[in-house]
C-alpha cells in the first residue's frame, strides 16, 4: 500500500515522537546542561496519559467481549519486550564498560547480576542505595509502572463506569500531591528511585486514567482534519522544553498535569493533521518507543567517548540526536517490527502486532468548510508506542 497508512492517529504519533525527542534533550541536559529541556520529565506523564487512551481504544471492547486478562497482558508484553530487551543489552554493555574502565559509578558485579535478572523480568532492582530502580536502563522504570496500570485496566478498570474512573483519577491526584509537595512542586523523580518509588503509583494512575477518560468522552466526537492541532503540538513542545520562574514555578507541574496535558491530548484525538504532514508524523510515531527505550545507555556511552573530543555542547547534542534518530529508525524496521511479527505468529497472537491499521473515516473540510464523515473508535486501532 503506497502512501501513508490509513487509520492512524497521526497527530498523536507526532506528539509522542516529539515528546521522546525532548526526553533525549532532557537526559542530555542532566549530564551537561540542566537548563536544557528542564521540564522534559513531564513527557513521561504525557506518555502515561497517551497510553491510557491508546490501550482503552484498542482493548476496551475486546476485554468486554471476553479477551482474558492473561492474554491481554501477554499482548502488552509482546508489544514492549523486544526493544526493552535491546535496551537491557545496551545497558549491560555500558555497565561492563564502567567496570573495565574502573568508573566510580560502576555497579558491583553482584548487583549487576541481580539487576540483569530483575530487568529481564521487567521488575525493579532491589536496593535503596541505587540511583535508579532500573540501573541497566533508567527509562525502564516508566515501563514497569505502565505495565502495572495496564494490568489494572485489563483486570478491572475496563469494567468501571466513567464516573468511577473520574473518581479514581481524583483519588490518584490527591495521593500524588504529597510527593509533588515534597519535591518543591515537581513530579521529577517520583517513581524512579526507591526513596520515591511509592509515589510512582499515583503518578502513573492519574495520567493513565486521564487518558482512559478522554477515550470514554471522545467516543462520540467527530475527528476532523484541522491544522490547528499544530498549535497544540507547539504548545506541548514549549511546555516540555522549559518552565517559567517566579510565582508560577511551584505550581507548573500541577498545571501541566491537570490541565495542559489533557487539553493537548484531547486536541490530538479530535483533530488530525493535514495529509501532507501525515507521513512525517507517522515516522515520529514509529521511532518514538525505540528512541525512548534505547537512548539512555547509548547516551552514557556517547558522553564517555566524547570526553576525548572538544566538541561544543550544542553540536555534541545535535550529533547524538541525529545518531539516535537513525538508530531508532533502523531498530524499528530491522528489529522491532520483524521480532514482534515473528513472536506474534509463534505465540499465535496476531492481534498484538499491527503494522497496518484498518481505515477510519476522518472528517475532511469540504469547499464549504463542512464535515462529511464520522470516526468509528470501536474499529480503530492505536498508534504503536
Amino acid at each position: 500500500m503506497s502512501g501513508p497508512v490509513q487509520g492512524r492517529y497521526y497527530s498523536l504519533d507526532g506528539m509522542r515522537g516529539l515528546a521522546a525527542i525532548i526526553v533525549v534533550f532532557h537526559h542530555f541536559g542532566l549530564q551537561r546542561n540542566p537548563s536544557l529541556a528542564g521540564a522534559g520529565y513531564l513527557a513521561v506523564d504525557f506518555f502515561f496519559a497517551l497510553s491510557g487512551f491508546v490501550i482503552a481504544l484498542a482493548y476496551q471492547d475486546r476485554l468486554a467481549q471476553g479477551l482474558s486478562t492473561r492474554r491481554f497482558m501477554a499482548q502488552r508484553v509482546l508489544r514492549l519486550y523486544p526493544l526493552f530487551l535491546a535496551g537491557i543489552a545496551l545497558g549491560l554493555v555500558k555497565a561492563i564498560g564502567q567496570i573495565v574502565t574502573h568508573d566510580g559509578t560502576a555497579l558491583p558485579i553482584p548487583e549487576l547480576l541481580l539487576s540483569l535478572v530483575t530487568s529481564l523480568l521487567m521488575l525493579p532492582t532491589p536496593g535503596a542505595h541505587l540511583v535508579s530502580t532500573f540501573p541497566l536502563n533508567t527509562p525502564g522504570w516508566s515501563l514497569f509502572f505502565e505495565m502495572v496500570a495496564s494490568l489494572a485496566f485489563g483486570a478491572v478498570l475496563f469494567r468501571w463506569r466513567t464516573a468511577s474512573l473520574a473518581l479514581a483519577a481524583g483519588i490518584a491526584a490527591i495521593l500524588l500531591l504529597p510527593g509533588i509537595l515534597s519535591h518543591d512542586g515537581r513530579v521529577a523523580g517520583l517513581g524512579t528511585s526507591w526513596p520515591d518509588f511509592v509515589h510512582g503509583f499515583p503518578r502513573v494512575f492519574f495520567s493513565f486514567l486521564t487518558g482512559v477518560l478522554i477515550f470514554r468522552l471522545s467516543r462520540g466526537v467527530r475527528r476532523t482534519i484541522n491544522g490547528d492541532v499544530l498549535i497544540a503540538i507547539v504548545a506541548l513542545i514549549a511546555l516540555l522544553l522549559g518552565k517559567p520562574g517566579g510565582w508560577l514555578d511551584g505550581g507548573y507541574d500541577m498545571i501541566v498535569l491537570g490541565l495542559a496535558i489533557p487539553a493537548i491530548l484531547w486536541a490530538g484525538v479530535a483533530w488530525e493533521v493535514p495529509e501532507r504532514h501525515q507521513r512525517f508524523f507517522g515516522w515520529l510515531g514509529d521511532i518514538s518507543y525505540p528512541l525512548y527505550i534505547l537512548h539512555f545507555p547509548l547516551l552514557m556511552i556517547y558522553l564517555y567517548v566524547m570526553r576525548s573530543f572538544p566538541v561544543p555542547l550544542a553540536i555534541s547534542c545535535l550529533l547524538f540526536l541525529i545518531g539516535m534518530l537513525t538508530i531508532s529508525t533502523l531498530a524499528f524496521h530491522l528489529y522491532d517490527a520483524p521480532a514482534r511479527a515473528m513472536l506474534a505468529i509463534r505465540l499465535r497472537m496476531p492481534g498484538s502486532c499491527r503494522f497496518r491499521r484498518p481505515a477510519i473515516q476522518v472528517d475532511k473540510p469540504s469547499l464549504a468548510g463542512t464535515a462529511s464523515a464520522r470516526t468509528d473508535h470501536n474499529r480503530n486501532t492505536p498508534p504503536s508506542r
